[in-house]
């Protein structure tokens, strides 16, 4: 016996199940998940080596040189020293190339220390802005006219809401114009 259409229920097709789970689907995965074609995110941590003057760069000599970062707001680095485990501390070197020049010494200017809910201790941090002075002594004999000084930086910037991976930016400094 056939039911006249006002009295038939409409039960959904298979086909019609799927072509909504799909669409669904389809759409969440857009919604929660960036693009694949998406730019990388640029780091908050801008850094830049200041030189010194050039008459303080004579050959078996000391000298300073300043390390300055600009971090965007919102975010944060952390300090050279910091208690394991724990936030990355920053780490601070010359690459390997640079075996000819010895790094003494990085001091930094004071971080601001405070209880960090996420490690549940208290660490010390930067905002805003990173001052480091690395100390280094030069080599007994001139350095070649193209010289430039490679410094590795490690750190990792968070934010109230994530922390970045660990990254190494390498900031490049040329000597060559007073090594003579």
């Amino acid at each position: 016996m056939k039911l006249p259409p006002s009295q038939r229920k409409r039960v959904p097709h298979l086909r019609e199940a799927k072509v909504g789970l799909f669409f669904s689907s389809l759409a969440a995965a857009l919604l929660f998940n960036p693009p694949l074609h998406a730019a990388p995110m640029e780091p908050p941590a801008h850094w830049t080596l200041v030189a010194p003057p050039a008459k303080s760069l004579r050959p078996g000599t000391k000298t300073t040189i300043a390390l300055d970062c600009l971090i965007d707001p919102t975010w944060h680095i952390y300090a050279l020293e910091e208690p394991d485990p724990g936030p990355i501390p920053t780490e601070i070197g010359l690459s390997n190339n640079d075996t000819a020049i010895q790094l003494l010494s990085v001091d930094q200017q004071a971080p601001r220390v405070f209880s960090d809910p996420f490690y549940r201790q208290r660490t010390s941090l930067f905002e805003h802005e990173a001052h480091f002075t690395l100390s280094l002594k030069l080599p007994p004999k001139p350095l070649p006219k193209s010289t430039a000084l490679h410094v590795s930086i490690r750190y990792q910037a968070c934010n109230d809401k994530v922390c970045l991976a660990p990254r190494t930016t390498v900031v490049d400094l040329p000597l060559a114009t007073s090594l003579h």
